[in-house]
């Protein structure tokens, strides 16, 4: 019961650790034809390339994240497929000490930035331990170039996306994807 209680602590301390995002300074990443900009407080954590899919994880301070996935066009996803089969995969891959709930209703979303419109797909959830819940949600967009489709997901709990909302849009307004 002890390493439980100590699990839920831990588990509720990191939900509760978000920074706002550093929008006043920016970091540009720019690789292998993907480029973005972040907060300067965020970091790119991870970009690997597995069986001709790339993936680029970028990390706030806290539990918020975005994760691109990048795939050869006769690889890709129409995105409300890509969203579906990230949600299974969530679900098998989700601990079992923790509980899954949702109303798996995948809903349209528009984002506007700087008067551009950006259309994906909204997925939100709730993450319980021992009764004790914390909603969340994920946004995906796709990004489609000549020879590649990106998607981008990102997913934080609900109470911190006030936080966390304007490196979300940050990326997502910069994002580029070159053949």
């Amino acid at each position: 019961m002890k390493y439980l209680n100590i699990l839920v602590l831990l588990f509720f301390i990191s939900a509760c650790s978000e920074k706002p995002a550093d929008m006043n300074n920016q970091l540009k990443y720019e690789k292998d034809g993907l480029s973005f900009s972040y907060p300067a407080n965020w970091e790119v954590t991870e970009d690997f390339v597995s069986e001709d899919v790339r993936f680029v994880f970028v990390e706030s301070p806290g539990d918020a994240i975005i994760k691109i996935e990048v795939y050869p066009t006769e690889q890709s996803f129409e995105l409300k497929e890509f969203v579906e089969l990230d949600v299974e995969a969530l679900i098998k891959e989700i601990p079992s000490i923790l509980e899954l709930d949702s109303d798996n209703e995948i809903k349209e979303v528009k984002t506007s930035i700087n008067g551009t419109e950006f259309h994906g797909l909204k997925y939100e959830f709730n993450i319980s331990v021992v009764n004790i819940d914390v909603p969340h949600v994920s946004e995906s967009y796709s990004f489609p170039s000549h020879e590649k489709v990106a998607y981008l997901t990102n997913q934080v709990a609900k109470e911190d996306l006030g936080k966390v909302n304007g490196g979300f849009k940050q990326v997502l307004a910069t994002f580029k994807i070159e053949p």
